[in-house]
């Protein structure tokens, strides 16, 4: 493949930001940050400052080796500090070998050993690696699928990269490694921009306010990035600290504008079929950029502390090439309405706990102003501890609740197994029963009944079950309760009154008596109870639709001479999905045992010991088995197209005619133009089948020598025209014809999909036909009481 000189530009591109991360991952793991700021004093002296504003903590030597504000700073490695290249550049010490320092009048010699904690490892060296490889590899992913003046790709292709050279550089930028620094200032100034710029070309808002801001952050971004490399290459450490500070300004500005134009969007496709793409992109930017935004950048440049460590805060990237992953490749991995429903649910439900634990710790321990900052890291980190021991309560309960609690009672499993039992249930009567025995055994209750009422009437008619209460309790409880749903539960000192809806213009309820101890039913068994009734209540429903739809369909069939489209349908789909259990039954049984005798036969043949004759017969006897076990696949494909769904229409019917043409004797010429990829199941299936049939008539009856089939679309419709040069037919053999099964279920198959079907033939000159169906999905109608119903 011949690469394009863009993608020849990106390739040199992801290889500069590999050799850029080796290096920096090179210097994170062979070098000690210090990352101690320093001051000079007016008589030349310097000392330790107390700024705050610094990068990577993870090394935190300085604090481990006691070293605070107003030691002074006598030589570094050997030399004074204003030889030290960081010093005089950012005005602080990046890393060194050897530190002499005065404390409290005594002179100390520290030495910088390269030994580097765990989290050091963690979050300054494994975890950027891992992650600058993830959005390189999806950045060489998305070359691959991005076309040349695509923008909105190719800007993600830049973020990712300035992204990641920003991240796997963030430790090692304070070192005084001028390569380092400006390929971080780079990639924290702009990967942010560049992220902007995806958004207004993704959604197409490069309009005039939108080219002005986006001309606006890059002009700012590019100032900076200027501003920033003068103060360090000129040494004006005085002035770092303040470009420092409005980068990070400017950082977490941009970051805003990006959640305004996101949020914006998303409320601009709310209840779109794009809400779930929004859902994701702008969970995906505010996981990976808020913690750094909110907990970092923003505390530390307005009151000069960060809640969280830096380099945990930007660990959270790691969502970043997820998210966007799932994006591209727009496979399922997660439900994400799920997740973020359940995470706004458990955040609410973490805040009044954590709130009463802050005020406890506070009142026992005594809250002190000069600790707000680890009282606020303290309520942050309980906040977000209770709201994952909320998720791990829910993961733990589904996982082990049917181990730690086999001996109680299982509810979850009694629901499945209700619900597969109920699914075979024809008949109310066999419900009901179903339904009081599940009571019985689950619950372990002595007396449970159904009853129907006739509240005008006051007859209560007990159904099901033993013993029933007195009757004038169920009618006081009616009395009480007139306006009741599915589901609502009444007790009183009998026991518990269930409604279940309403059945032939009755009320129905389940009674159930108390339990032996006399105890009120748990939430857990009230949950149950309640879920069991509904499930009974929506069968119940479809059991009484069937019985309807059967008197409609009787009824219908009695005043139409002709069977209804819809009807149709249904007996397709019917001869389909029997079509469909036949073929696995033959597969999953007689194919598969034939294999297994066809092998044991194989292995007895080619036995020494097996006489010649013997071994003549029974070869024979295997090419047989052979055949058949050939012609059982092929009757399983015929009554399964194989992988319709998978491969589309077009390439099964390629392959139906590539297996006629080996067959038969006629050629076949088969031209397709631009069918969509989408097209609805049901009309796919017809449209094999309909081909099917013609072939199959084309090689019993037609005798041509030439088949021409064509299968094209326009905006509307689908459009099959089948023409051979064989012996043709009479138009009043044509009509003869149309009592034959296959002629007549190619044009009931047309009909029940609202298409046309045309026949053109005669003696000596070929038979032609020409289909066309709606494109558009068909609803699924049925006639219920003379009027089309939409399940």
């Amino acid at each position: 493949m011949q690469l394009s000189k863009k993608q020849w530009l990106f390739i040199v591109l992801f290889v500069l930001a590999g050799l850029f991360a080796s290096y920096a991952s090179y210097l994170a793991f062979t070098k000690t940050l210090v990352n101690i700021y320093v001051e000079k004093m007016p008589d030349g002296a310097w000392i330790v400052s107390d700024n705050v504003v610094s990068e990577y903590n993870a090394s935190q030597w300085a604090e481990e080796n006691d070293i605070a504000t107003g030691d002074r700073i006598i030589k570094i490695d050997g030399h004074s500090p204003d030889e030290d290249i960081s010093v005089s550049r950012f005005g602080k010490i990046g890393t060194a070998d050897t530190l002499e320092v005065i404390k409290d009048g005594k002179r100390i010699v520290h030495y910088v050993q390269n030994e580097h904690s765990i989290s050091y490892l963690v979050y300054c060296v494994i975890l950027p690696g891992i992650i600058f490889v993830m959005l390189l590899l999806f950045s060489i992913f998305l070359l691959q699928k991005t076309e040349a003046k695509n923008v909105p790709s190719i800007t993600l292709i830049l973020f990712f990269l300035a992204t990641g050279c920003g991240y796997v550089s963030g430790a090692t930028a304070g070192l005084g490694d001028m390569i380092i620094r400006l390929g971080n200032t780079l990639g924290v100034l702009f990967c942010l921009v560049l992220l902007l710029h995806f958004l207004l070309s993704y959604f197409d808002l490069l309009h005039t306010r939108g080219r002005i801001l986006l001309t606006f952050v890059y002009f700012t971004g590019t100032f900076l990035y200027v501003a920033e490399s003068f103060v360090s290459f000129a040494k004006m450490k005085e002035y770092f600290l303040t470009v420092y500070v409005v980068k990070l300004t400017f950082y977490s500005i941009v970051f805003l504008i990006n959640l305004i134009v996101i949020l914006r969007q998303y409320f601009h496709y709310r209840r779109t079929r794009k809400e779930a793409i929004m859902k994701v992109m702008l969970t995906g930017i505010c996981v990976s950029y808020f913690p750094y935004v909110a907990l970092v950048t923003l505390p530390k440049t307005l009151f000069g502390f960060e809640l969280i460590q830096t380099e945990v805060a930007v660990s959270f990237l790691f969502y970043l090439p997820v998210s966007f992953y799932y994006l591209v490749t727009a496979k399922q991995l997660l439900d994400i309405d799920f997740l973020l429903n359940r995470l706004k649910y458990y955040l609410l439900l973490s805040l009044l706990p954590s709130v009463l634990i802050l005020l406890i710790c506070m009142y026992v321990i005594g809250y002190s102003p000069n600790g707000m900052v680890s009282w606020l890291q303290l309520s942050l980190a309980t906040y977000l501890i209770i709201t994952l021991l909320f998720f791990a309560k829910e993961t733990l309960d589904y996982e082990l609740r049917h181990i730690l609690f086999r001996e109680k009672l299982n509810f979850q499993s009694s629901l499945d197994r209700f619900s597969r039992e109920i699914m075979r249930v024809m008949k109310v009567v066999e419900l009901d029963e179903r339904l009081l025995a599940e009571i019985r055994d689950t619950l372990q209750v002595k007396a449970v009944s159904i009853a129907e009422i006739e509240p005008n009437q006051r007859k209560v008619h007990w159904l099901e079950g033993y013993p029933a209460p007195p009757t004038e309790n169920i009618i006081q409880v009616l009395q009480k309760h007139s306006v009741m749903k599915i589901g609502d539960i009444v007790t009183d000192e009998s026991g518990v009154y269930i409604h279940m809806g309403e059945r032939n213009q009755k009320l129905a309820f389940v009674w159930l008596q108390n339990k032996p101890n006399q105890t009120q039913f748990n939430i857990d068994e009230i949950i149950w109870i309640k879920t069991m009734i509904r499930y009974v209540s929506l069968v119940y429903e479809n059991l009484f639709l069937i019985e309807k739809l059967s008197d409609e369909l009787e009824e219908s069939l009695q005043k139409q001479k002709g069977v209804s489209p819809w009807l149709l349908r249904l007996f397709f789909r019917m001869s389909e999905k029997e079509r469909r259990r036949l073929a696995s039954d033959l597969h999953d049984s007689a194919l598969q045992e034939q294999i297994v005798w066809y092998r044991r036969l194989d292995k007895v043949i080619t036995d020494t010991n097996t006489p010649e004759a013997l071994a003549s017969e029974l070869t024979h006897i295997r090419e047989g088995l052979l055949d058949v076990i050939y012609q059982i696949r092929q009757i399983c494909n015929e009554l399964r197209p194989p992988f319709l769904k998978e491969m589309g229409i077009v390439e099964v019917l390629e392959c139906l005619i590539s297996y006629t043409q080996q067959q038969e004797n006629f050629t076949i010429t088969f031209a397709k133009g631009q069918i969509p990829s989408d097209l609805d199941p049901e009309i796919s299936i017809s449209l094999y089948r309909i081909v099917q049939e013609l072939l199959r008539n084309a090689a019993k009856h037609a005798r041509a020598s030439s088949v021409h089939i064509t299968l094209d679309c326009n905006n509307e419709h689908l459009i099959l025209h089948y023409s051979d040069n064989g012996q043709g037919m009479a138009e009043t053999e044509l009509r003869s014809t149309f009592s034959h099964m296959g002629i007549v279920g190619i044009q009931e198959r047309v009909r029940c999909l609202r298409g046309t079907i045309l026949f053109q033939t005669d003696v000596g000159k070929g038979f032609d036909v020409h289909v066309t169906l709606p494109v558009d999905r068909i609803a699924d109608t049925l006639l219920l009481h003379g009027k089309e119903i939409y399940p």
